[in-house]
């Protein structure tokens, strides 16, 4: 809000109005709210249909729309301030992201700070963070979404920014750099583990001398970190240290731990996600079923999964219209990191498709996740800008 705020102000000043008319109004814009707009239509004709009269899923339309807004106003302030010739956006995202780091490592290691960082969120919030993951490890970043929402976008970002960093310099210290950050980020969820899988993949598939040295020095380098951080662990840190260490180890491998110890690779939160997938009929798989939340539990049929929570509420066909508006303003993020590199495009594409659709199993991603598309639309936003300079 306040990015917006203060975006408004500056386009007021400077006259800038009739660009972000001209990028709002734009027939691709237009295209994109009319796709995003037809599961919501659909669903508030069969809600009424059914007699279900659930309309908690127009709550996402219209905080859609409002922020979908707010980054055309947002956008239209940074592409007057950054010349993009010689700058890519992602950058300004890493920089995003390097400071939520530096506020997470604080309050890992300083619980003052971690108690300042809690009085910013909400109560039911700080309960979540302190019910699990042992001695402070989790709730530690200063945002909105602390878990799920918030591992989706770190992961996400470092994702575009290792993939723009092996199209262009291909440093080996700026790797190691990222994966400790993701390893970190694992705080906020071990979903972004994710993110380093997709990563290896897309090495794997470029088949290339490239690619395969690249794994084979990530390995070494991997190597040298853990033997590193060991000795760290054993000679360095203090026995305050190691116990935040040892809590955070338990909650972000607890899939290795379990191993060890049952021999089953898995964790109590994927043994329930598991759960939220079951046989549906074939006309709710098409239809839906009009229903989006419950009043006693919270999510229709108990279920708090992407895939399942979009077809019980509107069907397939909604899914995959989401789906589709997704990758349609993720076109334009994937142009901007394959930039210096046009032949990298189609790599870059699918495996970023594949990283929203492991995280959409999770929970909503495609269609109106409202902390990952605000990271889309401004790419979106800053190419139509960019476009208008150039007539």
């Amino acid at each position: 809000m306040i990015a917006i705020a203060i975006s408004l102000v500056y386009i007021l000043l400077v006259n800038k109005i009739n660009v972000l008319l001209k990028i709002v109004f734009h027939k691709n814009t237009i295209f994109y709210v009319s796709l995003v707009s037809l599961p919501f239509l659909y669903y508030l004709l069969i809600t009424v249909y059914f007699g279900e009269m659930d309309f908690t899923y127009l709550t996402q339309y219209k905080r859609l729309l409002f922020y979908f807004g707010g980054a055309a106003i947002v956008s239209v302030f940074i592409a007057s301030l950054i010349d993009f010739d010689n700058y890519q956006l992602v950058k300004l995202f890493r920089a995003v992201v390097v400071i939520q780091l530096v506020i997470m490592l604080a309050a890992f290691f300083f619980p003052a700070f971690r108690d300042v960082i809690a009085l910013t969120k909400p109560d039911h919030l700080v309960a979540v963070a302190s019910s699990y993951g042992g001695g402070g490890v989790r709730g530690l970043s200063l945002s909105g979404p602390q878990f799920f929402g918030l591992s989706v976008i770190l992961s996400f970002i470092l994702f575009l920014l290792v993939l723009e960093e092996y199209n262009t310099k291909n440093r080996s210290y700026i790797y190691v750099l990222y994966a400790m950050m993701l390893l970190f980020f694992m705080s906020a969820g071990r979903v972004v583990l994710v993110a380093g899988f997709v990563f290896f993949v897309y090495l794997i598939f470029q088949n290339s001398r490239k690619s395969y040295y690249l794994v084979l020095r990530l390995l070494v380098l991997f190597i040298i970190a853990i033997t590193i951080m060991i000795t760290m662990y054993f000679y360095i840190f203090p026995e305050s240290i190691k116990l935040r260490v040892d809590n955070f180890t338990r909650f972000s491998f607890e899939f290795i731990y379990n191993y060890i110890d049952n021999g089953k690779l898995e964790t109590s939160s994927t043994n329930h996600l598991f759960t939220m997938y079951f046989p549906i009929s074939l006309e709710t798989f098409l239809f839906g079923d009009g229903r989006y939340s419950d009043p006693t539990t919270r999510y229709y049929m108990d279920t708090d999964s992407g895939y399942m929570r979009q077809v019980l509420a509107s069907g397939f066909m909604s899914f995959f219209v989401f789906f589709f508006s997704t990758i349609y303003m993720l076109y334009y993020c994937v142009r901007d990191i394959s930039m210096r590199n046009s032949d990298g495009f189609i790599g870059i594409m699918l495996s970023s498709v594949l990283l929203l659709a492991i995280f959409h199993y999770k929970g909503e991603v495609f269609g109106y996740f409202l902390n990952l598309h605000m990271i889309l639309w401004v790419f979106y936003f800053v190419y139509r800008c960019k476009k208008e300079n150039e007539y």
